[in-house]
């Protein structure tokens, strides 16, 4: 890791640490919906449910010789919803 990408760290952590508690909470919930739709847009990539811009490549899972088709988003979301762990 660089210095510069440790000084952002830093700072952004500096941040963290100067926000009320109420504040400290949103920048955490918005923190978990990003993560989430990262994990859900790989996993929609991978798939076969979402394509990437720009780009001809069609990707496919095979889970015991089966295609997927467009499962590993959707039970990831699912799942989520399921537990109630859906930001």
């Amino acid at each position: 890791m660089s210095s510069s990408d440790t000084d952002l760290y830093s700072q952004a952590i500096h941040m963290y640490q100067q926000m009320d508690a109420e504040q400290q909470k949103l920048m955490m919930h918005l923190m978990e919906v990003v993560m989430v739709d990262t994990v859900s847009n790989v996993f929609g990539v991978i798939d076969g449910s979402s394509s990437l811009n720009d780009s001809d490549m069609e990707a496919t899972v095979l889970l015991d010789d089966v295609d997927t088709e467009g499962e590993l988003q959707e039970s990831f979301i699912g799942y989520l919803q399921e537990e109630d762990l859906y930001p």
